[in-house]
């Protein structure tokens, strides 16, 4: 490497100082060549400096072999030191910098930039570690610096030619702004360059709870960060991009959050927090996320240790135990080598480039699709190229699943090899082309036949993905059937199936450890149907399910067994925790079947084919499971057990007066149609006396006759109840209103609607004694 850089630098250096005017030997010959590649290889480092030499002899311009350089260096396989290099001296060598370096009194001197008695950009000593992210001042200047580089140096950064590298640099947001004017999320790289990026944080990132990143000790804040950036550039290997800490360069941002949603109380004035990191790969032109992933630590439900401010957390996750991961790591790499690929398509094609030539011209004609599927078939590129004579020959991916060999999948024996077998024929390249050159360059007539047969294949490709075959497949493949046959009680959803188990092994990675195999039986035969949208392609197939809503499942099934247990005495309840566990299984199966036929709740899965075939489930899919919290659900009715008295409850009194009310002004009392059964007395403000009660079903309405003067009314409510002394027991709500007044007004009466937001009666907390004087 150090001779390989040494040879680069003598020959890159010796270019930019030399005279803009082509040499006195500038040949006719050499005028008349087109690119690099026309005196020599330019495929490796090595390859690309010799022929840059030969061509110095040859008498080409110094000018444009160096943007020769600088065009192969930026999709050629090159290392990222030399573009490092490359990059600052095509910077050096251009007039807006010497521009630039004059008006603000900026030299070089031995390769370095230098504004006063500060080194502002070392230009030719490549960084020894390319991921040893910096603070220098000068690496991503500081608005409260004392000296006055800080606005020369933001002039380097805004010269828009070829641009500075600079050393890798953390930006913030804030900081971002400060020097561009404009937050990073609007900010259009001036000449953005291919397998380069720059690392921002978020303006909302925490270092602990409550507490931004950038405030006090941030040491693990930053430790996290270098470690996720370093974990992803690993995980890319030789394709990781250079990191600049200049973003005008930048094709790519890497962007760093961490934030702290609030989990519990635990008394005595401590919350806890979990902890959610997110890395995401941007493209820095578009905005658009190629990649991303989040990952959160949780706090258990007991701790032992808090910080002095009486906050807990589990602290920073490492992202790369997601496994999301590897996935955001191949999008980075695929974008980057599109990018690279692109930059070819204009080159004539010869034997040494045919591969990479095609595939940059796939690619161009990808990004002139407005239909999504044809888009997809160019930008997977062609492989086995072949080029003979004037003809190129080479298959193409037409998303074909192969429904002549694998069949209908209503017909098939095994329903989950029939999607799989799909899916990976979704992946050939079976799709033969042809291509007819002349003078190096794909004749138009052969390119618009191409046109004619992708935008066939197209065409198949999203009616079969939008059809019912694959409807049903995915449907089974995310929601597998339990069991087979007809389904009348939850206590058939039992005795698996080979497909479903086969399926709940598929998913044991993202599938949260607390559910058991009986808890996913419920939760996936509760859910309808699907309906596919595949208009978006084959990388964003959209899939509509209806089914039962996880918190209503979840729900239904836990009151129905507080009601089994409440509705015996204590000595016949079992309400230890795996008995518990037991009874809510068994009413999440019964739920499941009962509420499945009329169930309406919508969510939306979007489907990647490629991923689909590596076996990775869309992300909305993981949170699907992870909202399906049956030991939480679990946690609630343990506790809800330990309240419910000994006594078993009693059958719910009718909706009406339970006493007095027989005379004076007419009091009509309304309840909420979601509330719960609600006991309501009504209480002299100044004696305390009970002059009235009465017992109201939800949405019911309740006429009572009160004498006029000042009252207070007492109500009460809960799922089950023991009569007037014990009423709802712990389980209850009990609240009393402020004073009501009640006039003697004939013909008329007072309304009071409780349990409503848009109710007349104001509440306060009351205690069940309360309710127990005469």
């Amino acid at each position: 490497m150090k001779r390989l850089t040494s040879l680069l630098l003598a020959v890159l250096l010796a270019l930019a100082c030399v005279c803009e005017l082509a040499p006195a030997g500038f040949t006719a010959e050499a005028a008349q060549k087109k690119q690099l590649a026309d005196y020599g290889l330019c495929e490796t480092p090595f390859d690309l400096i010799s022929t840059a030499e030969i061509a110095l002899e040859d008498g080409a311009d110094s000018k444009w072999v160096l943007s020769e350089i600088n065009r192969y260096s930026g999709s050629g396989d090159f290392t990222n030191e030399l573009q490092w290099t490359i990059e600052n001296l095509l910077a050096l060598n251009s007039k807006s910098f010497q521009t630039t370096a004059k008006a603000i009194g900026a030299t070089v001197e031995d390769g370095e930039v230098v504004i006063g008695d500060n080194r502002a950009i070392d230009v030719t000593t490549p960084a020894a570690e390319n991921y040893e992210l910096d603070w220098d001042p000068y690496s991503v200047p500081q608005e409260d610096d004392s000296s006055s580089s800080f606005d020369k140096v933001k002039k380097l950064y805004k010269i828009s030619n070829p641009q500075f590298c600079f050393k890798p640099a953390i930006w913030s947001e804030s900081q971002f702004k400060q020097v561009f004017g404009t937050e990073y999320s609007k900010f259009k790289p001036a000449k953005a360059r291919t397998g380069y990026t720059c690392v921002v944080i978020k303006s909302d990132a925490k270092c602990s709870p409550l507490r931004a990143w950038d405030k006090g000790d941030n040491s693990e804040f930053i430790e996290a960060l270098l470690k996720n950036v370093e974990a992803l550039a690993e995980q890319m290997g030789e394709d990781a991009p250079v990191l600049t800490g200049n973003p005008q360069l930048a094709s790519t941002f890497w962007v760093f959050n961490v934030t702290y949603p609030r989990y519990a109380s635990y008394g005595n004035g401590i919350t806890g927090y979990h902890c959610e990191a997110t890395l995401s790969v941007v493209n820095a032109v578009t905005k658009k996320i190629i990649g991303e992933v989040k990952y959160k630590n949780k706090l258990p439900d007991i701790i032992y240790s808090w910080n002095e401010d009486k906050t807990a957390d589990p602290g920073i996750p490492d992202l790369s135990a997601d496994s999301g991961f590897k996935s955001m790591a191949e999008k980075a790499v695929s974008f980057m080598n599109k990018e690279r690929i692109s930059s070819e398509a204009d080159n004539k094609i010869t034997a040494q480039n045919v591969e990479r030539t095609l595939n940059g011209v796939l690619l161009q004609e990808a990004a002139k699709m407005s239909d999504p599927w044809e888009a997809a078939i160019y930008e997977s590129g062609a492989q086995n190229v072949t080029l003979k004579g004037n003809t190129i020959t080479f298959y193409m991916r037409a998303y074909a699943i192969g429904t002549s060999s694998i069949g209908k999948y209503a017909n098939a024996k095994n329903k989950r090899t029939w999607l799989e077998t799909a899916l990976k024929n979704a992946g050939r390249y079976l799709l033969k082309q042809t291509l007819k050159l002349k003078d190096g360059k794909i004749t138009s007539s052969s390119l618009k036949e191409l046109q004619t047969s992708v935008k066939k294949y197209a065409k198949t490709a999203k009616n079969t993905f939008g059809g019912s075959d694959m409807a049903n497949a995915l449907k089974n493949y995310l929601f597998p059937a339990p069991v087979s046959g007809k389904v009348t009680k939850g206590s058939q959803l039992t005795s698996f199936t080979g497909n479903f188990k086969n399926a709940l092994k598929a998913i044991e990675d993202i599938r949260p450890d607390e559910l058991s195999n009986d808890a996913l039986a419920a939760l996936f035969y509760a859910q309808k149907k699907i309906k596919l949208d595949a208009k978006d392609g084959p990388h964003s197939i959209m899939i509509e399910c209806t089914g039962v809503a996880t918190d209503s499942l979840l729900a239904n099934a836990s009151k129905a067994s507080l009601d089994k247990l409440a509705n015996v005495e204590s000595a016949s309840r079992k309400t230890d925790r795996t008995s518990l566990e037991k009874t809510l299984i068994s009413y999440l199966k019964v739920k499941a079947v009962t509420m499945k036929e009329k169930a309406s709740n919508t969510f939306v899965l979007t489907l990647d084919i490629d991923e689909l075939v590596k076996g990775i489930y869309p992300s909305e899919y993981k949170t699907f499971l992870e909202r399906y919290t049956v030991q939480d659900t679990l946690d609630e009715l343990e506790e809800k057990a330990s309240l419910l008295p000994k006594q078993k409850a009693s059958e719910l009194p009718k909706n009406g007066i339970m006493n007095g009310g027989k005379s004076g002004t007419r009091v009509d009392i309304k309840l909420d149609k979601s509330s719960d059964p609600t006991y309501v007395q009504i209480r002299n403000a100044s004696t305390d006396k009970l002059v009235a009660s009465a017992f109201l079903r939800a949405g019911k309405t309740v006429s009572l006759k009160v004498p006029a003067g000042n009252y207070i009314l007492y109500y009460c409510s809960g799922p089950y109840w023991y009569g007037k002394t014990v009423m709802f027991s712990s389980l209850g709500v009990y609240q009393k209103s402020e004073v009501q007044q009640i006039k003697n007004i004939k013909n008329k009466y007072t309304q009071l609607t409780l349990h409503s937001d848009g109710g007349n009666v104001k509440v306060y907390g009351a205690d069940p004694n309360d309710f127990l004087g005469d």
